[in-house]
């Protein structure tokens, strides 16, 4: 799916990336300062989207997260880092979601931020036929994402896991 984005919300985007790139801020407040341009973006893009708050069809598959994410969330939450090994193709719900309701959406990792649902809602309730806005498809969330992995390579290496496993210890 192909949304055209008013160039002046590009021209705003790309300005105020640069701005948080080459900021003295730390990489946690600057990981913070991308979540919220992102917030921004998607406010604009919203129109296009079908997900709504208790909508968590898409909270019960991989949630893929940096070591930076992971450690953002833990700061924020003050929820401890567990070290499980990576799994994949997971069904569960994810750990943080509480009565179909994310319970650190202030929080919440990039690939929840960027992942949004399109079309109908019964498709989406039936994985049938949704398909899906991502940083596969928007530019500018691809930049970010680009951003996210060169910090985390630079500070963490490249040990992205599902979100399940930097969290095995939270039971919600």
């Amino acid at each position: 799916m192909k949304i055209l984005i008013p160039e002046e919300t590009v021209l705003n985007f790309q300005k105020n990336l640069q701005s948080i790139y080459f900021s003295n801020k730390t990489i946690m407040q600057k990981l913070e300062s991308l979540y919220s341009l992102l917030d921004e973006l998607n406010e604009v893009l919203s129109i296009h989207f079908i997900c709504q708050k208790g909508c968590s069809h898409c909270c019960k598959m991989d949630v893929i997260i940096t070591p930076l994410e992971a450690e953002y969330i833990s700061i924020k939450t003050g929820i401890e880092l567990s070290n499980s090994r990576f799994t994949k193709n997971n069904r569960t719900e994810c750990p943080f979601l509480k009565d179909s309701i994310c319970s650190i959406y202030e929080y919440r990792p990039f690939a929840c931020r960027t992942y949004n649902g399109t079309g109908n809602i019964e498709s989406c309730k039936n994985n049938n036929g949704t398909l899906y806005y991502s940083a596969a498809i928007n530019p500018l969330y691809m930049e970010v994402l680009q951003w996210i992995f060169i910090i985390n390579k630079e500070n963490y290496g490249y040990n992205i896991k599902d979100i399940r496993n930097f969290f095995s210890n939270v039971k919600m």
